[in-house]
């Protein structure tokens, strides 16, 4: 395992167009595992992939009319 296997707060923050607090709660409530090391966290990068997997979603995001609209041409 390298340096470049961790990212820092804001690091995560921007791969996943969070702010830095949001990441910070996250570690704290124990969403995404973290290392301390001094007065700052470090993120594995498998476990950045493990959130965005686990909210990856299969239903297909629909746009267009609410359902029961009546659309005329």
């Amino acid at each position: 395992m390298t340096s470049d296997d961790f990212l820092t707060v804001p690091e995560v923050a921007q791969r996943l167009r969070v702010n830095p607090a949001t990441v910070r709660r996250w570690i704290e409530a124990g969403t995404i595992p973290a290392v301390k090391i001094g007065r700052s966290y470090r993120v594995e990068l498998a476990q950045v992939q493990a959130v965005i997997d686990g909210h990856r979603t299969t239903t297909p995001l629909t746009v267009g009319v609410p359902s029961g609209s009546v659309v005329t041409s």
